[in-house]
């Protein structure tokens, strides 16, 4: 069984990102507008508060920028395979290829964790290995994330997975979680310092 990463996640955080570094431009552009205020109108901590609400939502949303610019990789390369008693992917982490083969009876331990499941295995056999993209890597523990692949899919892959395994393998059935998971959280980023502003208006009418 195998599946195959999505190029429409890169899509969509290549315009969920756009609209993160327009916002932190705005953001930038209120620090600065009650630094002007501040310093020509009235040196009033109203003033002061407003930029520290503002450089905090302009470096967020900045920070948020960031960090998905880092995810606009090509994802239609990544798989998840199960065959031949090996796990086989190539996956991206912190913006590098990940590719690995693991061999089923080497595995000792798998749980699930909030980025995907983890995996526990004997390295002693060799029947391993690991790369970060052309260099190779060892590790103890893998974590298999799934990042660009179908939740539907990637829960698929996973129980089958899992039904490869020895009945001596400690395994984490539930997977309830990842079907909750929503993409829409980052339009929550985008929209979550309004509540700073909000605050700032309130604490202002009891100034």
């Amino acid at each position: 069984m195998e599946i195959y990463g999505k190029n429409d996640v890169t899509i969509e955080n290549i315009k969920v990102s756009k609209e993160y570094k327009t916002m932190s431009i705005v953001h930038f552009v209120c620090a600065a507008i009650a630094v002007a205020m501040f310093a020509l109108i009235a040196n009033d901590i109203k003033f002061v508060i407003l930029f520290a609400v503002a450089f905090i939502s302009a470096m967020f949303m900045y920070w948020s920028y960031n960090n998905l610019q880092a995810k606009s990789y090509e994802l239609d390369d990544c798989y998840i395979k199960v065959i031949n008693d090996y796990l086989e992917f190539k996956q991206l982490v912190d913006e590098q290829y990940q590719i690995g083969k693991i061999n089923l009876n080497d595995i000792t331990r798998v749980m699930k964790v909030n980025e995907g499941f983890q995996i526990w295995y004997d390295a002693s056999s060799g029947n391993s290995r690991f790369m970060l993209d052309e260099d190779v890597v060892e590790v103890d523990t893998i974590c298999i994330n799934f990042y660009g692949f179908d939740t539907d899919e990637y829960i698929d892959v996973y129980l089958h997975f899992l039904e490869q395994l020895d009945d001596s393998v400690e395994k984490d059935l539930e997977t309830a979680s990842w079907k909750e998971r929503s993409d829409k959280k980052v339009w929550i980023k985008l929209f979550a310092p309004g509540l700073l502003y909000i605050a700032f208006i309130v604490a202002m009418v009891f100034i």
